[in-house]
């Protein structure tokens, strides 16, 4: 189940990354900011596009895992399958907003993508494989939980394990906590990688334009419509 989980949002990262690539190829990035449109609306408007998707997809391996665990998983445990699948693909789609900001080719992107997103998948597999060979927790897996691979992986094992024996040291609350929290967090991240990258046209704000004031007009040099009635005359 764990290397049949990224075939769910595969098809959604894929879509952003080469979307959002190929807007910068075209320079229809560019164009829309100068049509006014800001930057987190634009990239906003793919996280809630393909969040929504992914109900779909999601709603459909829950189902599945249901199917082939059903005797050891109940309704509430459905639930928490269901929306750890949602976060965590929701939090890989933000993270491919952040890769795609060092990308220029959509044809390049999705096939090395596909490539950076399934690696996490198998380290996650390693995490459980040692602990079911030697009984010991596994302890270093907290400290990858900046991926969403990671906490998804904890919260999926606990709630369909049979026996008592702990995979993880990490508990489910830490767990859902990174899961939910670096959703917003990449895509923080995305927009400020975005502002600092130089675009089509090589401008590009300062690394600390967000701890930055803007430097409000003078009053007496700004000129008014007024002013500019009377230099027209």
């Amino acid at each position: 189940m764990l290397l049949l989980a990224p075939f769910v949002y595969q098809s959604s990262t894929n879509y952003v990354a080469n979307e959002m690539v190929r807007d910068k190829e075209t320079k229809m990035k560019e164009t829309l900011k100068i049509m006014g449109l800001k930057p987190w609306i634009y990239s906003l408007s793919f996280l809630v596009q393909q969040g929504l998707w992914l109900i779909i997809p999601c709603f459909s391996m829950t189902i599945t895992i249901y199917l082939f665990c059903s005797e050891v998983i109940d309704a509430a445990d459905m639930a928490a399958i269901f929306f750890s699948l949602w976060f965590y693909s929701l939090g890989m789609l933000s993270l491919t907003m952040v890769l795609s900001n060092f990308f220029s080719n959509s044809k390049l992107v999705n096939m090395v993508l596909n490539v950076i997103l399934f690696i996490p998948t198998g380290i996650a597999m390693t995490a459980i494989i040692a602990p079911g060979q030697t009984g010991i927790a596994n302890e270093w897996i907290q400290y990858m939980f900046w991926i969403p691979n990671f906490p998804w992986t904890v919260i999926f094992i606990n709630t369909i394990k049979t026996t008592p024996f702990e995979y993880f040291t990490a508990t489910n609350e830490v767990a859902w906590v990174c899961l939910v929290v670096q959703v917003p967090i990449w895509f923080l991240i995305h927009l400020y990688l975005e502002a600092i990258l130089p675009d089509n046209y090589g401008i590009s704000k300062p690394c600390c334009f967000c701890c930055t004031k803007s430097k409000p007009i003078d009053e007496e040099d700004a000129v008014t419509g007024e002013d500019q009635v009377d230099v027209a005359e």
